[in-house]
């Protein structure tokens, strides 16, 4: 009698070595079977990039030469001009070609999206060749480069401002905002870009042409250091 209950008892607390094993191998394939989540790169996290590795670039480089004595910081004059002593022209050259090689992949990334893409195209070249001709080199092309940079940023702020514009109206025809993106806000920040960044460019040619008196390099470079932060 007392075998009889010993056995069952001790046969439904302790599993045979069997249980063990499929449990095993169940936990393994579960692990397995877990996906790795991908890290998905878009034209904004691209762009973001880009702005950050221009900031510190245009921060950076000026700051080593007034570290190291090479120029004083006032009066203030471009950054490329800061930018053309060594060892700062390398971390401008690098951190701006850089920057185009992301705008220029964003820009791709756009292609079927807007057709301001090419765009992103002109800033990368405009980034990449203002940073590789420095004003010392050859001038006349740095300001060819520099301006196409301007204006192809203020005009691919406006060409954005136009496509949230059209979101606002017509949302299922434009996938180029998230759908969590309120186009109404874009539109908002877009357009107080674009006036900004065309406002810049507009008060660098008119102190090209001595409105506010004799040019100075120290008002252009008030101007040109405003316009980088912004963009």
């Amino acid at each position: 009698m007392r075998l009889e209950i010993d056995i069952p008892i001790i046969s439904s607390s302790a599993p045979g070595p069997t249980q063990i094993t499929d449990s095993t191998q169940g936990d393994e394939q579960d692990n397995r079977e877990k996906p790795v989540p991908a890290v998905q790169i878009t034209a904004a996290r691209l762009l973001m990039a880009c702005a950050l590795i221009g900031g510190f670039t245009c921060v950076a480089a000026p700051l080593i030469t007034v570290a190291l004595k090479q120029r004083s910081l006032f009066p203030l004059v471009t950054i490329s001009v800061f930018a053309k002593y060594h060892p700062a022209v390398y971390i401008f050259r690098v951190g701006l070609v850089s920057c185009g090689v992301l705008s220029w992949q964003a820009g791709i990334l756009l292609r079927r999206r807007t057709q301001f893409w090419g765009l992103g195209l002109a800033m990368g070249v405009g980034m990449a060749g203002l940073s590789v001709v420095s004003p010392a080199e050859n001038n006349p092309l740095h300001l060819v480069f520099a301006g196409s940079f301007f204006g192809s940023a203020a005009a691919f702020e406006t060409g954005m401002a136009y496509e949230a514009s059209r979101a606002c109206q017509v949302r299922r025809l434009l996938p180029l905002f998230r759908k969590d993106v309120n186009p109404r806000h874009q539109l908002r920040w877009f357009a107080a870009g674009a006036v900004f960044a065309w406002c810049c460019i507009l008060l660098v040619v008119i102190e090209f042409v001595g409105a506010f008196g004799k040019h100075k390099e120290s008002n252009t470079a008030v101007i040109e250091i405003t316009g980088v932060f912004h963009l």
